[in-house]
C-alpha cells in the first residue's frame, strides 16, 4: 500500500481505541502440541503455551479443558497486535502533520 491510499483510508483514532476496547482475553504466545505415545500404545496430545519474557523462553502445559480458551486468548492477542500498530502508525502521522514547518538551513 503507497502513503496516499495509506493516509486516505486512514481511521480515526477514537474508532481504534474503541476496537481495542472489545478485545477479551489476550495471551502472548503461540499454542503448540506435544504427541506423546503411552504405554498401552495409546497416542495423547498435550498443549502447551510458549512465551518469550524477560529474556526467556517460557512454556505452560494448558489443561485441555482450557485450550480452547487459550487459542481464542491468542488469536485476540494478534488482533491487539495489530490495532496498537495501527493507532503507533495513526499517532506518527497525526504527529507529523503538525509540524509547523522545515527547520532552515543554516549558512
Amino acid at each position: 500500500m503507497n502513503e496516499k491510499s495509506r493516509s486516505s483510508t486512514q481511521r480515526d483514532r477514537s474508532a481504534i481505541l474503541a476496537d481495542i476496547v472489545t478485545i477479551g482475553l489476550s495471551i502472548r504466545g503461540s499454542i503448540t502440541q506435544k504427541r506423546r505415545k503411552l504405554a498401552d500404545g495409546t497416542e495423547r496430545i498435550y498443549h502447551q503455551l510458549q512465551y518469550w519474557s524477560e529474556g526467556k523462553n517460557h512454556t505452560i502445559h494448558i489443561p485441555d479443558d482450557l485450550v480452547d480458551k487459550f487459542m481464542a486468548a491468542v488469536a485476540e492477542r494478534d488482533i491487539l497486535d495489530g490495532l496498537v500498530e495501527e493507532l503507533s502508525d495513526r499517532d506518527t502521522q497525526a504527529v507529523l502533520s503538525r509540524r509547523e514547518g522545515k527547520k532552515k538551513q543554516q549558512k
